[in-house]
């Protein structure tokens, strides 16, 4: 038999076998297609049971937002912002919980606010799709407060129904709030504009004293005029003046004034000094005081339960001390009194001190040491190059005395002095030349750093001067009268608001007020106050139980100045007395935003609400309201 070799091996044609490759290779081909058309059964069956679950999630989501569809129109107040599961309760859809679950479906309902009256609400369902892998979607709808109610203030009319504190309805557009404007008081561009009053009589009215709201005048310096007039004075704009009552009977050189009394220095020699009660009326001589000897009272003060006087004659002048303990009768002196280098003109009584300003070209101003009445002592003094004293004025802080002298061609009429020391000759700070006009009175407003003199002649008779260099004071307004001016008196921060009150002698018109301060607004003496509160009427919602959802308003605003609100709630149309809340439900915030704030569930269930706007300027500009609305349910 021959022997075959693998290298000598030969396929036949028409051999009908397989080999052994051919069979290898057939059966991985059908491995792979029975491999393959089994994962496509599997993957085939699993994308329909996702994709129906897919849908369930999308039934279960719409389904979520009917719910809460159906909530709102129950009452929008139900939307607070959250995250909540559904429940059908008494066959009606509600809030429960934080989710709620259908077979493998989570359900969450998430509410939040977008303004005052739109709600963004995503529902969104989660679901495990297999072991391995969560599934989600999320639906989102928007819901507004469409069957709410509002109560709107807009119109001209409508803000005419509220309360005004330094604010005005203005007719701009449909009408709108804003602050009022007010003069503003300048010391440097004063005018004589702002009040001025007739004194009874004929008299020349002399001298002048002021305490906030109440002016004392001594007029009776010839036999016309009368010796005393007390007078009220606001702090309106402008100020209202309105005499009290009148008192006569005497000469009067100098009057000084207090609550429930006046004071007037005479030339009666047995009454000096002159008490009246000026708390009831008619006015009448409560008491007196009788200096020694023939003596015409120059200048009066009164501190506490103790009086001072400087009285004098051709032979000499003096201050003495009486008591005040009582007011009653004649009142007896204390101690002898001290002699003076000259007159006495003018007198003020500050600490353990009396400052006096002295008729006499060498020795302008003495200071007494009055701690001891029974033991004067003149302790300071101010020798000046100068004409003679006329009339001094002492700061609070005790510190600084403010003199005024004579006219004079050659020397300044008025003198700064340093009296923190007050001993020997006083030494000289600043002064300040009036150019020609002769001094009768000066004062000081020292929080706005500026002077006053007046007098007669030279260019103007009321001078104010800058005092923030008080080493060189210097003129910065001033007015002109032809009748001159007799004494000033200064108020600072009478509401606010600060006066000159000075006396003429305009026989028409004696009393006059200039307005002073330290400027501001927005030009020509005009401006807007730092504050001010607009109340509105009271809104009936007509409801027993209403929901206030949100206030919001329409504002015009710059940088600098504010507007804000609280409102208050209540059971009755009088909220008299109900406190007013900010957006926490406090009586010490307040709303900002004008898009709206929520309202607190202290104001809920309240028929009565009403709003009150904070008004806060610059003093150049003014907020402006223009509209404002309460979002609520019935």
């Amino acid at each position: 038999m021959k022997k075959l070799s693998f290298g000598s091996f030969k396929m036949f044609k028409g051999n009908k076998s397989f080999s052994l490759v051919e069979v290898l290779l057939a059966v991985s081909v059908f491995a792979f297609s029975v491999t393959a058309l089994s994962g496509s059964l599997y993957y085939g069956q699993e994308s329909t049971r996702v994709s129906g679950d897919r849908t369930r999630a999308v039934l279960l989501a719409e389904e979520g937002i009917e719910a809460v569809r159906n909530i709102r129109t129950e009452a929008y107040s139900n939307l607070v912002d959250g995250t909540y599961g559904l429940v059908i309760s008494s066959n009606q859809w509600n809030f429960s919980g934080t989710e709620d679950i259908t077979d493998i479906f989570t359900r969450q309902v998430v509410i939040s606010s977008l303004d005052a009256g739109v709600k963004e609400i995503q529902v969104t369902i989660t679901w495990q799709q297999n072991t391995t892998r969560t599934g989600s979607l999320t639906l989102t709808t928007y819901l507004t407060s469409w069957n709410t109610s509002i109560w709107e203030q807009t119109t001209q009319a409508e803000f005419d129904t509220g309360i005004h504190e330094n604010t005005v309805t203005a007719a701009t557009g449909d009408g709108e709030v804003q602050l009022g404007t007010i003069v503003f008081g300048d010391w440097c561009n004063p005018t004589w504009t702002v009040s001025e009053y007739d004194l009874p009589g004929q008299g020349v009215a002399q001298s002048i004293e002021a305490i906030q709201g109440e002016i004392f005048i001594g007029t009776g310096q010839n036999a016309s005029g009368l010796a005393f007039a007390d007078l009220t004075v606001t702090s309106d704009e402008p100020p209202i003046v309105t005499l009290v009552e009148i008192f006569d009977g005497h000469k009067t050189n100098d009057v000084f004034g207090e609550t429930g009394f006046g004071y007037i220095g005479t030339d009666t020699n047995a009454k000096e000094v002159v008490i009246i009660d000026v708390a009831t009326t008619p006015f009448a001589e409560e008491g007196y005081f009788d200096a020694p000897g023939n003596l015409d009272a120059d200048s009066v003060f009164v501190v506490g339960d103790k009086g001072y006087v400087t009285a004098g004659s051709p032979s000499g002048s003096s201050l003495y001390i009486f008591d005040l303990t009582s007011k009653t009768g004649s009142r007896s002196i204390i101690g002898t009194g001290i002699s003076l280098t000259g007159t006495g003109k003018s007198l003020v009584v500050s600490g353990d001190y009396a400052y006096i300003a002295i008729d006499d070209a060498t020795t302008q101003l003495e200071v007494v040491d009055i701690s001891d009445p029974l033991n004067l002592s003149i302790v300071a003094q101010a020798q000046l190059t100068a004409a003679e004293g006329v009339d001094v004025f002492i700061n609070e802080s005790n510190n600084r005395a403010y003199l005024a002298t004579k006219t004079s061609t050659t020397d300044p009429e008025m003198h700064i002095l340093d009296i923190t020391n007050k001993t020997g000759n006083l030494p000289v700070i600043g002064t300040y030349d009036t150019a020609g006009m002769d001094p009768t009175g000066v004062t000081a407003i020292v929080i706005d750093n500026v002077g006053v003199i007046v007098g007669h002649g030279g260019a103007e008779q009321y001078q104010v001067i800058d005092l923030t260099d008080i080493n060189n004071p210097t003129r910065c307004g001033g007015l002109v009268t032809t009748t001159g001016i007799n004494g000033v008196a200064s108020i600072d921060n009478f509401d606010g608001n600060s006066y000159s009150y000075v006396i003429t002698e305009d026989q028409n018109n004696e009393l006059k007020i200039i307005q002073g301060g330290p400027g501001g607004g927005f030009g020509g003496g005009l401006g807007y106050p730092d504050d001010g509160a607009f109340t509105s009427s009271v809104s009936d919602t007509t409801s027993a139980a209403p929901y206030y959802f949100t206030a919001a308003w329409d504002e015009q605003l710059v940088p600098g100045i504010d507007l804000t609100f609280q409102l208050r709630s209540g059971t009755t149309s009088d909220l008299t007395g109900v406190p007013w809340y900010g957006p926490d439900g406090t009586s010490t915030t307040f709303f900002t935003d004008p898009l709206g704030e929520a309202i607190p569930a202290v104001m809920q269930n309240n028929r009565y609400v009403q709003y009150k706007g904070y008004f806060t300027s610059d003093t150049i500009a003014t907020p402006v309201l223009e509209s404002f609305r309460v979002n609520y349910e019935k």
